[in-house]
């Protein structure tokens, strides 16, 4: 028995061209919070299953106050078609608002390399209405164009697009933008976009919120973009990371392959045609990195060293 889940594209900027069958499929309509006899503790499960025969995994991030407590690498090879269940170990918080889970289907039995769909994510103990796909940010002289796409969409009310406060270090809502689906609710790709007049000189984060018709919200990746007349040049900040996060900002949006490399030379993360003008980095232990990008035909290669931590 299958639902009628689609397999989503990556999440990381850019669409596959297809949904990838060779990806392992989370049934959305099935991700809960397990309850457990201590008010303040939770598992998380949900099902999901292999389209194919291939190696496939899916990675699992919980975070309390982003902080990482649970790590998983589900592997999903084999078994074609068979649903299978997932749930997570028991994890404690005082407030669910804290909570977030991450999910991500892999085309590997690892975990490794790029992720082969949309990173499906859970805040405050919410369930998945909005897949997201593309979303980029592009300046033209003292105009930013935002684009996103929703991939699915359930019982959602539309977007707040925000903006960081660099001086305040908070997210500030510029517009809400009404959802296009019917009663709130899609299986097909929608396409939005919003201007925002902004002539700072220093770069420029933002971030699309999602609300669901009770008040859940979601959010999409984080993109960033530089400064008026700046000039054009790739960017890591901040660097170093005390987080375990950094973002990447390149000076266009042409597709290039990028690679993070670990101090022995391990490839550590992959994205191969990736084509938004920045990139987020997360859950990076501290240490030091090289972050390698290059061009489709190995032109305008870059080379960057990324501290996480203290060292």
């Amino acid at each position: 028995m299958k639902k009628s889940v689609l397999c989503v594209v990556l999440a990381f900027g850019y669409i596959l061209a297809n949904a990838q069958a060779s990806c392992p499929v989370v049934e959305q309509s099935t991700f809960h919070f397990v309850d457990q006899a201590n008010p303040t503790s939770k598992k998380i499960s949900f099902t999901y299953y292999n389209p194919t025969n291939g190696n496939k995994s899916i990675v699992v991030v919980i975070k309390v106050k982003n902080v990482v407590v649970i790590n998983d690498i589900i592997d999903a090879s084999g078994n074609k078609n068979q649903d299978r269940t997932y749930t997570s170990a028991a994890f404690t918080f005082q407030n669910l608002s804290d909570v977030s889970v991450e999910i991500t289907p892999h085309s590997s039995g690892n975990g490794g390399g790029s992720a082969c769909s949309a990173t499906l994510r859970s805040i405050g103990g919410a369930s998945l209405p909005v897949t997201f796909g593309s979303f980029s940010a592009s300046r033209n002289h003292s105009a930013v164009v935002l684009k996103w796409e929703t991939l699915t969409e359930s019982n959602n009310t539309g977007f707040n697009v925000e903006r960081y406060n660099n001086a305040t270090g908070t997210w500030e809502s510029l517009a809400f933008v009404a959802s296009l689906s019917s009663n709130g609710n899609s299986s097909i790709k929608l396409t939005y976009q919003y201007t925002d007049n902004n002539d700072s000189r220093s770069i420029t984060q933002y971030r699309i919120k999602q609300t669901d018709f009770d008040g859940r919200s979601s959010y999409s990746e984080i993109r960033a973009v530089q400064g008026q007349d700046q000039t054009a040049k790739t960017v890591v900040f901040p660097n170093p990371s005390s987080n375990g996060t950094v973002t990447v900002v390149y000076p266009d949006a042409s597709a290039r392959t990028i690679m993070l490399f670990d101090m022995t030379g391990r490839a550590v993360k992959e994205w191969k045609n990736y084509s938004a003008n920045s990139l987020q980095i997360d859950n990076l232990t501290p240490g030091m990195y090289n972050l390698r990008s290059a061009g489709a035909q190995n032109n305008n290669a870059f080379t960057e060293k990324i501290i996480i931590g203290n060292l």
